[in-house]
């Protein structure tokens, strides 16, 4: 089954996906999960396939951190903050649209100035 389930999942160029059997209660089959652990990393470092996804991660986490960035600079605003409450009231009660309500707030957003 679990063999099986394997194919449900993504495929990445040179990966071999493969079942191993392993207990941690009676300390069996650590060595051989290891050793191909080791060996797959070795052939991704080899192929470049390993570097180019820790590119693509440091990418993802710098998008990732500028939006945090920006949603706590903008939910900081004292601008925002003064008009967030009835806009929020006024689209759940299907008084504004959602896309006027965000027009609205990010027009009352004002991020402070590059030093």
């Amino acid at each position: 089954q679990i063999t099986s389930a394997l194919r449900l999942l993504p495929t990445h160029a040179h990966a071999s996906q493969r079942v191993m059997k392993v207990s941690a209660l009676k300390a069996d089959g650590m060595a051989p999960v290891w050793a191909a652990l080791t060996a797959l990393r070795s052939e991704r470092e080899a192929s470049g396939a390993w570097g180019a996804r820790r590119r693509e991660q440091s990418l993802a986490w710098m998008w990732e951190r500028i939006q945090s960035g920006l949603k706590q600079a903008f939910m900081a605003s004292p601008a925002v903050r003064g008009q967030l409450e009835a806009t929020t009231a006024a689209v759940r009660e299907g008084r504004m649209p959602a896309s006027a309500a965000a027009r609205q707030l990010l027009g009352a957003f004002q991020p402070r100035s590059p030093s």
